[in-house]
Protein backbone atom coordinates (compact mmCIF):
# COMPACT_ATOMS: atom_id res chain seq x y z
CA UNK A 1 0.00 0.00 0.00
CA UNK A 2 1.52 3.05 -0.99
CA UNK A 3 2.17 6.12 1.89
CA UNK A 4 0.38 8.88 -0.33
CA UNK A 5 -1.35 11.23 2.20
CA UNK A 6 -4.87 12.10 1.18
CA UNK A 7 -5.51 14.52 4.07
CA UNK A 8 -6.94 17.75 2.75
CA UNK A 9 -4.32 20.80 4.56
CA UNK A 10 -7.38 22.31 5.88
CA UNK A 11 -8.10 19.47 8.23
CA UNK A 12 -5.06 19.94 10.99
CA UNK A 13 -6.52 19.47 14.90
CA UNK A 14 -9.21 17.54 16.02
CA UNK A 15 -12.63 16.62 14.07
CA UNK A 16 -15.69 15.34 16.08
CA UNK A 17 -17.76 12.57 15.15
CA UNK A 18 -21.09 11.88 16.53
CA UNK A 19 -24.43 10.21 16.00
CA UNK A 20 -26.83 7.40 15.88
CA UNK A 21 -25.99 3.86 17.11
CA UNK A 22 -24.84 1.94 13.73
CA UNK A 23 -24.81 5.39 11.64
CA UNK A 24 -21.59 4.36 9.95
CA UNK A 25 -19.27 6.99 12.64
CA UNK A 26 -16.15 4.38 12.46
CA UNK A 27 -16.41 4.03 8.50
CA UNK A 28 -16.47 7.57 8.28
CA UNK A 29 -13.27 8.60 10.24
CA UNK A 30 -11.53 5.69 8.79
CA UNK A 31 -12.03 7.00 4.98
CA UNK A 32 -10.59 10.57 5.93
CA UNK A 33 -6.63 9.89 5.26
CA UNK A 34 -4.98 7.26 4.02
CA UNK A 35 -5.17 3.58 6.40
CA UNK A 36 -1.23 3.20 6.12
CA UNK A 37 -0.83 6.42 7.83
CA UNK A 38 -3.70 6.05 10.24
CA UNK A 39 -3.05 4.55 13.88
CA UNK A 40 -6.69 3.50 15.14
CA UNK A 41 -7.29 3.12 19.18
CA UNK A 42 -9.76 1.12 19.27
CA UNK A 43 -11.87 1.27 22.85
CA UNK A 44 -15.15 -1.39 21.46
CA UNK A 45 -13.18 -3.96 19.42
CA UNK A 46 -15.45 -2.56 16.56
CA UNK A 47 -12.55 -1.72 14.30
CA UNK A 48 -10.93 -5.01 13.94
CA UNK A 49 -13.00 -5.63 11.17
CA UNK A 50 -12.39 -2.74 9.52
CA UNK A 51 -8.63 -3.19 10.24
CA UNK A 52 -9.07 -6.53 8.29
CA UNK A 53 -10.25 -4.47 5.59
CA UNK A 54 -8.09 -1.39 5.29
CA UNK A 55 -4.63 -2.95 7.08
CA UNK A 56 -4.51 0.44 9.20
CA UNK A 57 -0.98 1.47 9.48
CA UNK A 58 -1.30 0.79 13.68
CA UNK A 59 -4.57 -0.67 15.31
CA UNK A 60 -4.45 -0.95 19.24
CA UNK A 61 -7.40 -3.01 20.47
CA UNK A 62 -6.77 -1.09 23.92
CA UNK A 63 -9.69 -2.91 25.65
CA UNK A 64 -8.64 -5.86 24.70
CA UNK A 65 -5.10 -5.52 25.84
CA UNK A 66 -5.91 -3.61 29.46
CA UNK A 67 -5.95 -5.21 32.52
CA UNK A 68 -7.28 -4.00 35.89
CA UNK A 69 -10.32 -1.83 34.46
CA UNK A 70 -10.25 1.93 33.85
CA UNK A 71 -6.24 2.23 34.81
CA UNK A 72 -5.23 -0.12 32.71
CA UNK A 73 -6.73 1.25 29.60
CA UNK A 74 -5.28 4.39 30.36
CA UNK A 75 -2.07 2.77 30.91
CA UNK A 76 -2.03 1.00 27.84
CA UNK A 77 -3.79 4.10 25.48
CA UNK A 78 -0.77 6.49 27.05
CA UNK A 79 2.41 3.77 26.44
CA UNK A 80 0.83 3.40 23.31
CA UNK A 81 0.55 7.25 22.02
CA UNK A 82 3.71 7.97 23.81
CA UNK A 83 5.38 5.19 21.77
CA UNK A 84 4.58 5.98 18.08
CA UNK A 85 7.89 7.12 15.73
CA UNK A 86 7.30 10.27 14.77
CA UNK A 87 6.35 11.38 11.86
CA UNK A 88 4.51 7.82 10.66
CA UNK A 89 1.04 8.31 10.89
CA UNK A 90 -0.60 11.86 9.91
CA UNK A 91 -3.84 10.64 11.36
CA UNK A 92 -5.15 9.01 14.57
CA UNK A 93 -8.60 7.70 15.53
CA UNK A 94 -10.23 7.54 19.12
CA UNK A 95 -12.96 5.05 18.80
CA UNK A 96 -15.02 5.81 20.82
CA UNK A 97 -14.24 8.65 23.78
CA UNK A 98 -16.23 7.57 26.45
CA UNK A 99 -14.24 4.39 28.00
CA UNK A 100 -11.12 7.06 27.50
CA UNK A 101 -12.96 9.46 29.35
CA UNK A 102 -13.69 6.89 31.84
CA UNK A 103 -10.21 5.96 32.28
CA UNK A 104 -9.11 9.32 32.61
CA UNK A 105 -11.16 9.99 35.44
CA UNK A 106 -9.95 6.65 37.34
CA UNK A 107 -6.26 8.57 36.32
CA UNK A 108 -7.34 11.64 38.09
CA UNK A 109 -8.56 9.69 40.83
CA UNK A 110 -5.08 7.84 41.22
CA UNK A 111 -2.73 11.36 41.39
CA UNK A 112 -5.00 13.89 42.46
CA UNK A 113 -1.93 15.33 44.44
CA UNK A 114 -0.15 15.61 41.66
CA UNK A 115 -3.25 17.12 39.03
CA UNK A 116 -4.42 20.00 41.59
CA UNK A 117 -0.65 21.28 41.72
CA UNK A 118 0.01 20.73 38.05
CA UNK A 119 -3.61 22.39 37.36
CA UNK A 120 -4.58 24.26 39.88
CA UNK A 121 -7.29 22.90 41.48
CA UNK A 122 -8.35 21.22 45.04
CA UNK A 123 -6.94 17.62 45.37
CA UNK A 124 -9.93 16.52 47.36
CA UNK A 125 -12.56 17.55 45.19
CA UNK A 126 -10.95 15.40 42.37
CA UNK A 127 -10.36 12.40 44.65
CA UNK A 128 -14.13 12.79 45.43
CA UNK A 129 -15.09 14.16 42.19
CA UNK A 130 -16.59 17.18 44.02
CA UNK A 131 -18.00 20.43 41.58
CA UNK A 132 -16.38 18.21 38.73
CA UNK A 133 -13.02 18.01 39.52
CA UNK A 134 -12.50 14.47 37.61
CA UNK A 135 -13.93 16.27 34.83
CA UNK A 136 -12.08 19.14 35.16
CA UNK A 137 -8.32 17.30 35.10
CA UNK A 138 -9.92 15.05 32.09
CA UNK A 139 -10.11 18.01 29.79
CA UNK A 140 -6.45 18.90 30.72
CA UNK A 141 -5.13 15.71 29.99
CA UNK A 142 -7.24 15.93 26.97
CA UNK A 143 -4.97 18.70 25.62
CA UNK A 144 -1.85 17.98 27.55
CA UNK A 145 -1.54 13.64 27.99
CA UNK A 146 -3.64 13.24 24.39
CA UNK A 147 -3.47 15.67 21.70
CA UNK A 148 -0.20 17.19 22.13
CA UNK A 149 1.93 13.88 22.45
CA UNK A 150 -0.14 12.81 19.27
CA UNK A 151 0.58 16.25 17.20
CA UNK A 152 4.55 16.13 18.64
CA UNK A 153 4.76 12.80 16.84
CA UNK A 154 3.59 14.47 13.40
CA UNK A 155 -0.50 13.44 13.56
CA UNK A 156 -1.97 16.60 11.75
CA UNK A 157 -5.61 15.45 12.30
CA UNK A 158 -7.06 13.38 15.58
CA UNK A 159 -10.36 12.27 14.92
CA UNK A 160 -12.66 10.60 17.65
CA UNK A 161 -16.20 8.93 17.70
CA UNK A 162 -18.96 9.93 20.41
CA UNK A 163 -22.25 8.38 21.03
CA UNK A 164 -25.23 10.33 21.69
CA UNK A 165 -27.59 9.98 25.06
CA UNK A 166 -31.39 10.87 25.88
CA UNK A 167 -32.23 13.64 27.42
CA UNK A 168 -33.81 14.25 30.94
CA UNK A 169 -35.20 17.15 32.46
CA UNK A 170 -37.19 17.23 35.85
CA UNK A 171 -36.01 13.64 36.18
CA UNK A 172 -37.95 12.81 32.98
CA UNK A 173 -36.82 11.53 29.91
CA UNK A 174 -37.36 13.95 27.19
CA UNK A 175 -39.26 12.26 24.03
CA UNK A 176 -36.42 12.54 20.70
CA UNK A 177 -33.94 14.43 22.49
CA UNK A 178 -30.44 14.24 22.72
CA UNK A 179 -27.03 15.00 24.21
CA UNK A 180 -23.64 14.66 22.76
CA UNK A 181 -21.42 12.45 24.98
CA UNK A 182 -17.93 13.65 25.26
CA UNK A 183 -15.96 16.17 27.32
CA UNK A 184 -16.13 19.60 26.88
CA UNK A 185 -12.21 19.96 25.23
CA UNK A 186 -13.50 17.93 21.99
CA UNK A 187 -15.61 20.33 21.34
CA UNK A 188 -13.49 23.24 21.82
CA UNK A 189 -10.78 21.51 19.96
CA UNK A 190 -12.48 20.59 16.97
CA UNK A 191 -12.12 21.94 13.61
CA UNK A 192 -15.25 19.81 12.39
CA UNK A 193 -18.28 17.99 14.19
CA UNK A 194 -20.46 16.33 12.78
CA UNK A 195 -23.30 14.60 13.74
CA UNK A 196 -24.69 11.69 11.25
CA UNK A 197 -28.37 10.91 10.63
CA UNK A 198 -30.29 9.12 8.45
CA UNK A 199 -30.17 10.38 4.75
CA UNK A 200 -31.43 9.58 1.32
CA UNK A 201 -28.66 7.42 0.01
CA UNK A 202 -28.34 4.72 2.25
CA UNK A 203 -26.32 3.24 3.45
CA UNK A 204 -24.54 6.50 3.27
CA UNK A 205 -25.61 8.48 6.03
CA UNK A 206 -26.14 12.15 5.85
CA UNK A 207 -24.82 14.86 8.38
CA UNK A 208 -25.57 18.02 10.55
CA UNK A 209 -22.74 20.29 10.22
CA UNK A 210 -22.48 21.65 13.90
CA UNK A 211 -19.32 23.06 13.97
CA UNK A 212 -16.76 24.34 11.61
CA UNK A 213 -13.93 25.62 11.02
CA UNK A 214 -12.69 25.01 7.41
CA UNK A 215 -13.77 28.79 5.54
CA UNK A 216 -11.64 29.94 3.02
CA UNK A 217 -10.22 33.42 4.49
CA UNK A 218 -7.82 35.50 2.08
CA UNK A 219 -7.02 39.47 3.13
CA UNK A 220 -6.89 42.24 0.24
CA UNK A 221 -7.22 45.44 -0.42
CA UNK A 222 -7.47 46.14 3.35
CA UNK A 223 -10.12 43.37 4.39
CA UNK A 224 -10.40 39.95 5.37
CA UNK A 225 -13.14 38.21 3.07
CA UNK A 226 -14.06 34.83 4.90
CA UNK A 227 -15.92 32.04 3.02
CA UNK A 228 -17.79 28.98 4.21
CA UNK A 229 -17.25 25.98 2.01
CA UNK A 230 -19.19 23.58 3.84
CA UNK A 231 -23.16 23.68 3.93
CA UNK A 232 -24.81 23.20 7.35
CA UNK A 233 -25.95 19.32 6.02
CA UNK A 234 -24.34 17.13 4.07
CA UNK A 235 -26.23 14.78 1.68
CA UNK A 236 -23.70 12.46 1.62
CA UNK A 237 -21.13 12.19 4.81
CA UNK A 238 -18.26 10.66 3.18
CA UNK A 239 -14.61 12.12 3.82
CA UNK A 240 -14.60 11.95 -0.11
CA UNK A 241 -17.57 14.66 0.00
CA UNK A 242 -15.79 16.66 1.99
CA UNK A 243 -12.81 17.27 -0.07
CA UNK A 244 -15.00 18.08 -2.48
CA UNK A 245 -16.36 20.99 -0.97
CA UNK A 246 -13.28 22.47 0.28
CA UNK A 247 -12.22 22.52 -3.76
CA UNK A 248 -15.73 23.93 -4.81
CA UNK A 249 -17.42 25.06 -1.90
CA UNK A 250 -21.12 24.89 -1.23
CA UNK A 251 -23.68 27.78 -2.74
CA UNK A 252 -24.90 29.15 0.81
CA UNK A 253 -27.24 31.17 -0.60
CA UNK A 254 -28.73 29.05 -3.02
CA UNK A 255 -28.29 25.44 -1.29
CA UNK A 256 -28.80 22.60 -3.39
CA UNK A 257 -31.00 19.52 -3.03
CA UNK A 258 -30.20 18.13 0.51
CA UNK A 259 -28.33 20.69 2.11
CA UNK A 260 -30.29 22.16 4.36
CA UNK A 261 -31.69 20.16 7.30
CA UNK A 262 -34.80 20.07 8.22
CA UNK A 263 -36.54 21.15 11.54
CA UNK A 264 -36.96 17.60 12.66
CA UNK A 265 -33.58 16.46 11.70
CA UNK A 266 -31.82 19.61 13.91
CA UNK A 267 -34.68 19.58 16.71
CA UNK A 268 -33.32 16.32 18.96
CA UNK A 269 -29.87 17.84 19.32
CA UNK A 270 -30.73 21.31 20.22
CA UNK A 271 -29.82 22.37 23.57
CA UNK A 272 -32.94 24.50 24.36
CA UNK A 273 -36.25 22.13 24.06
CA UNK A 274 -39.24 23.03 21.70
CA UNK A 275 -42.24 24.07 22.64
CA UNK A 276 -43.67 20.98 22.53
CA UNK A 277 -40.83 19.20 24.39
CA UNK A 278 -41.23 21.32 27.56
CA UNK A 279 -44.87 20.63 27.38
CA UNK A 280 -43.85 16.92 27.55
CA UNK A 281 -41.99 17.32 30.56
CA UNK A 282 -43.87 19.74 32.46
CA UNK A 283 -46.83 17.00 32.12
CA UNK A 284 -44.98 14.15 33.43
CA UNK A 285 -43.93 15.96 36.64
CA UNK A 286 -47.11 17.29 37.11
CA UNK A 287 -48.33 13.69 36.77
CA UNK A 288 -45.20 12.83 38.81
CA UNK A 289 -46.97 15.28 41.67
CA UNK A 290 -50.17 13.60 41.69
CA UNK A 291 -48.93 9.86 41.83
CA UNK A 292 -47.05 10.93 44.71
CA UNK A 293 -49.60 12.24 46.70
CA UNK A 294 -51.47 8.90 46.37
CA UNK A 295 -48.40 6.60 47.25
CA UNK A 296 -48.05 9.43 50.08
CA UNK A 297 -51.35 8.43 51.27
CA UNK A 298 -51.16 4.67 50.61
CA UNK A 299 -47.69 3.67 51.79
CA UNK A 300 -46.01 6.36 52.98
CA UNK A 301 -47.48 7.16 56.05
CA UNK A 302 -48.13 3.56 57.53
CA UNK A 303 -45.65 2.97 59.32
CA UNK A 304 -43.75 0.00 57.87
CA UNK A 305 -41.77 -1.80 59.97
CA UNK A 306 -39.66 -2.68 56.99
CA UNK A 307 -37.17 0.32 58.06
CA UNK A 308 -36.74 2.70 55.72
CA UNK A 309 -35.28 0.22 52.23
CA UNK A 310 -36.96 1.99 49.09
CA UNK A 311 -38.06 -0.47 46.93
CA UNK A 312 -39.53 0.37 43.63
CA UNK A 313 -43.09 -0.04 45.12
CA UNK A 314 -42.53 3.25 47.64
CA UNK A 315 -40.49 5.13 44.45
CA UNK A 316 -42.79 7.75 43.09
CA UNK A 317 -42.86 7.77 39.23
CA UNK A 318 -39.76 10.49 39.10
CA UNK A 319 -37.46 9.08 41.30
CA UNK A 320 -37.98 5.51 39.98
CA UNK A 321 -36.71 7.57 36.54
CA UNK A 322 -33.53 8.96 38.64
CA UNK A 323 -33.01 5.61 40.15
CA UNK A 324 -33.05 3.47 36.76
CA UNK A 325 -30.73 6.56 35.09
CA UNK A 326 -28.49 6.41 37.82
CA UNK A 327 -28.02 3.12 37.61
CA UNK A 328 -27.47 3.00 33.36
CA UNK A 329 -24.31 5.68 34.61
CA UNK A 330 -22.77 3.34 37.15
Amino acid sequence: MTNQSILPDELRGVTKTTGYRGIGKSYFVSQIENPALTAFFDFEKKGEGLDAKLHFGLYVPVTERASGGGLGIYDVFIQEIEKLPTGRFTHAIIDNTAPLETAMKAEAARNAAKYAKQFGMDAGNITANRYGGQGGVVNHLISEAICNVLWSRGVKLISVTAHIRNRWAGGAQVVNSFNIKGADRWDELSILTLVMIPGDFAPVPAALVMKEQLGAIEFANGQFKVTRRLPYRLPRATPSAIRDYLQSPANLHSPAPGETPSDEEIQPFREKLSREQIKIVLAEIEREKEESVLTLKTVGITGSDNGNAETDETLTPLERARRKRMEQVS
